[in-house]
């Protein structure tokens, strides 16, 4: 009989698919949570073959479920980016 213990802090492998989205994910240099509505997610799709709303969801879904469980890397973008592309945003309002 296997501990409970250690198989609740036991983390499992990435599957094949799930190890290209992670690559694909840290080259857009978002965090999760800042990446839907912007060019890096449509980046994301578009090198994965999502193309239409549903499957751009359901993409957006398993990076979220991929963070919950502890197997997405943090992506921070330096402040000094997130600033300028504030900027660039207002200025095409």
């Amino acid at each position: 009989m296997t501990n409970l213990k250690d198989d609740f802090w036991s983390v499992r492998e990435l599957t094949s698919e799930e190890l290209i989205l992670v690559e694909v994910y840290q080259r857009s240099g978002r965090s999760v949570d800042d990446l839907p509505y912007t060019d890096e997610f449509e980046q994301i799709c578009k090198e994965l073959k999502a193309s239409d709303p549903i499957e751009k969801h359901q993409l957006f879904r398993k990076l979220l479920s991929l963070r919950k469980q502890g197997l997405l890397p943090n992506v921070y973008r330096s402040q000094r980016h997130v600033a300028r592309s504030r900027s660039e945003a207002q200025e095409t309002e």
